[in-house]
């Protein structure tokens, strides 16, 4: 035979309109574990009220009591919900407690408790596509530069090629066959084989080469302007000895 004690874990109240008349009565502790019999119970809960009548469920393991007030359930609960229950039946002592709470009574609608939505899935941040490397530039393609206009060559089997102006009496006088050779490097452009100290001005237009001599007042500046017209195409500096402009032997009328 089993034997009751009674403790009291205080139980936050309800109004009088909320607060059902049936208890949900089972053991604390592991499921399965039997309830004490029915008119030990219906004994038990008798001091809080009237019960009205106690339905056992699940082999003993759980039980609904109804009482006739919700007052009378309220202070029920409030003073079974975890007390002890000394079990003795099997010859052995054993401490337990009662799990009391209110019922839900048939006919009600159960109270709906929205599931919290879950927080939206962070946004995987947007992977920038590698981008292709920059096309190699072509190479900058060289325009072709037009063809430099054929230097003229110093013949020196033509007896009218350079004029060389002369002084005092500034008539024109042509460079021997014989000096030309002797003087010059007979190139594109003529080059004086021995360097003097005089430095005169060569200007050619393919057809003929033009020495201005530097004693006559104004010969450079005539080729010159010709030059700048574009009479002469060609122009070099060149360093004759000054005795090869003086001397008889290197000009002819």
């Amino acid at each position: 035979m089993s034997s009751f004690v009674t403790g009291g874990a205080a139980r936050a109240s309800k109004s009088e309109t909320e607060a059902p008349k049936q208890l949900f009565v089972r053991m604390n502790g592991p499921a399965g574990l039997q309830l004490p019999p029915l008119q030990v119970l219906r004994t038990f809960f008798n001091r809080f009220g009237t019960v009205v009548k106690i339905t056992p469920a699940k082999n003993g393991t759980i039980a609904f009591v109804t009482f006739q007030t919700p007052e009378e359930a309220k202070a029920a609960l409030d003073a079974m919900n975890g007390s002890e229950v000394i079990d003795e039946s099997n010859g052995v002592s054993l401490v337990r407690t009662l799990f009391v709470d209110f019922a839900v009574e048939r006919g009600s609608k159960p109270v709906q408790v929205k599931a919290p939505r879950p927080a939206p899935a962070p946004k995987p941040a947007p992977v920038e596509a590698p981008r292709p490397p920059p096309a190699p530039r072509p190479a900058p393609v060289e325009a072709p530069r037009p063809a430099a206009p054929q230097k003229p060559v110093l013949d020196v089997e033509s007896a009218d090629l350079p004029l060389v102006y002369l002084f005092p009496d500034q008539i024109p006088k042509i460079m021997s066959n014989q000096a030309m050779p002797l003087l010059f490097d007979l190139g594109l452009s003529p080059q004086t084989k021995f360097q003097g100290d005089t430095p005169v001005e060569i200007f050619g237009n393919g057809i003929q080469w033009v020495i201005p001599h530097p004693d006559h007042p104004h010969a450079t500046q005539d080729c010159q302007r010709a030059y700048d017209s574009g009479h002469y195409f060609e122009r070099n500096t060149v360093y004759i000895p000054r005795e090869v402009l003086t001397s008889k032997k290197f000009w002819r009328d």
